[in-house]
């Protein structure tokens, strides 16, 4: 019906031309535009994919440090030494000797540690209710790294 009416309207050859031209013209941007738009939901489909493979990643990377965090938030009644191992893993500082100094209190000696690290693993313990009695800090070893010999208490004193 609407084809018959298009022939009786366009009876001269040069009009069918331009017809089937402007057709032509208009299948084709439609083309286009639909492939444009299934590039376009391609890429951001892809970039979602590699943001997630990213976070993955990272959550992988990071695994020891979320469990050791879970293992001292599931047992809020965790010994001091526990605490205070859980926060040097997590930095990656390495306790070069543990002496327990009663019910409360622990000395810690740390070698060739990061300052900038140390003073994040104080902070750590302090937000935990680690308190710090007493801090000796030896000079600087290659470049920026101290020994530390620091005594701890999980009572305020």
């Amino acid at each position: 019906m609407i084809l018959q009416s298009l022939r009786e309207r366009y009876t001269c050859p040069r009009d069918r031309i331009k017809l089937v031209l402007m057709s032509v013209i208009v299948g084709i941007v439609l083309l286009g535009l639909g492939l444009d738009r299934s590039y376009h939901y391609h890429l951001s489909g892809k970039h979602h994919h590699l943001e997630a493979q990213a976070l993955l990643a990272w959550i992988d990377s990071n695994r020891s440090r979320f469990q050791a965090t879970a293992t001292a938030v599931e047992s809020p009644t965790a010994s001091l030494l526990e605490r205070v191992g859980i926060k040097a893993d997590q930095l990656g500082i390495t306790q070069d000797r543990i002496q327990p100094q009663g019910d409360h209190g622990l000395q810690v000696w740390l070698n060739a540690v990061p300052f900038d690290e140390f003073i994040t693993w104080i902070n750590g313990l302090a937000d935990d209710g680690i308190h710090v009695v007493s801090v000796q800090i030896d000079s600087p070893v290659d470049g920026a790294k101290v020994n530390v010999h620091c005594q701890l208490s999980d009572r305020n004193e």
